[in-house]
C-alpha cells in the first residue's frame, strides 16, 4: 500500500494527555510540590486523611487544602503546643 493512499494519518490523530499529567500539588505549608510517592494529607470539608498520589491516581486538585506528611505533623504540633502549655501551666 502506498503511503498516498491512506485515508487517515497518525500524525492527524487526537492524542489524549499523557497519563498521570495533571497540575502539581503543592504543600500549604512549604509550597513545595508533593511527590506522586510522598504522604500527602488532605484537608477538606469532610475531615483530614493520608495518602498519596500513588494509592490514589484519580486524585485531582480540588478546594481542599494539601500537606507533605511531615509538614502537616510540624503545623498540627505547633498550633496544639500553646494549648498544651495554657493546660499544664507552663
Amino acid at each position: 500500500m502506498d503511503v498516498a493512499d491512506r485515508s487517515v494519518s497518525r500524525i492527524d490523530a487526537p492524542r489524549a494527555p499523557p497519563r498521570g499529567a495533571s497540575e502539581p500539588f503543592r504543600c500549604h505549608s512549604c509550597g513545595d510540590v508533593i511527590g506522586v510517592y510522598e504522604p500527602l494529607v488532605v484537608c477538606d470539608e469532610d475531615g483530614t486523611h493520608t495518602t498519596s498520589r500513588a494509592a490514589e491516581p484519580a486524585l485531582q486538585i480540588s478546594a481542599a487544602v494539601y500537606y507533605h506528611g511531615d509538614c502537616h505533623a510540624e503545623q498540627s504540633e505547633a498550633i496544639a503546643e500553646p494549648a498544651r502549655r495554657e493546660a499544664y501551666g507552663r
